[in-house]
């Protein structure tokens, strides 16, 4: 299970070149990592498109991208699609690998069930690390029960820190999802979510 990574440049304009250097400080190669490449609020033209894919290919990161910035995106790469039927209607015409926004377990469901080839993401899993509680969590048996139903095709988000990933490691999720706990201290996160590395 590679960990996600969710952008903030709007907030964070040094959010890349903080990933860099902290990858950098590692003597060894780190961990898999997926970037989602999220910034609804900015143009597809305004992200570090170069500089995003430069590093990507110097640390086999694998990039994902918001439907908004799905134009960026290459064959094969994911597209998180938001938690609105129009735009999932849209989506099909724009991405071929689609990762649904879901904040029903119900909903999520259904979405499973009718598009085999997609995945979903559902949120929120705790209360988020970097915003105001605006609604309540999800149930998490329910989450965990519907993840070994479909293993490998729910990611989960909100309020993750990398000491979750260690705990929910045996569990067969597709990726989890980390914004608030990476936008606090992006070098610190790092060095937690390295020590929480499987051992080979």
């Amino acid at each position: 299970m590679k960990p996600t990574l969710v952008t903030d440049f709007k907030h964070h304009p040094r959010w890349l070149d903080d990933l860099s250097e902290g990858l950098k400080s590692f003597s060894d190669p780190f961990r898999p990592l997926i970037i989602w490449v999220r910034d609804k609020q900015l143009r597809t033209s305004d992200l570090p498109l170069a500089q995003l894919r430069a590093l990507a290919t110097e640390h086999a990161i694998e990039l994902r991208w918001s439907l908004s910035h799905h134009s960026a995106s290459t064959h094969g790469e994911w597209i998180h699609v938001p938690d609105d039927q129009h735009l999932r209607d849209k989506s099909s015409a724009d991405a071929q690998r689609r990762i649904f926004s879901c904040h029903c377990v119900a909903a999520g469901r259904r979405l499973l069930e009718d598009e085999a080839a997609d995945q979903i993401l559902l949120s929120p899993w705790a209360q988020s690390i970097s915003k105001a509680p605006a609604q309540g969590t999800l149930d998490r048996d329910e989450i965990v029960s519907l993840s070994r139903c479909f293993p490998g095709r729910v990611s989960i988000i909100s309020g993750l820190t990398p000491e979750d990933e260690a705990a929910l490691r045996h569990l067969p999720f597709a990726s989890l999802c980390f914004m608030g706990s990476v936008n606090l201290d992006l070098g610190y996160f790092l060095e937690r979510l390295q020590a929480c590395a499987p051992e080979d």
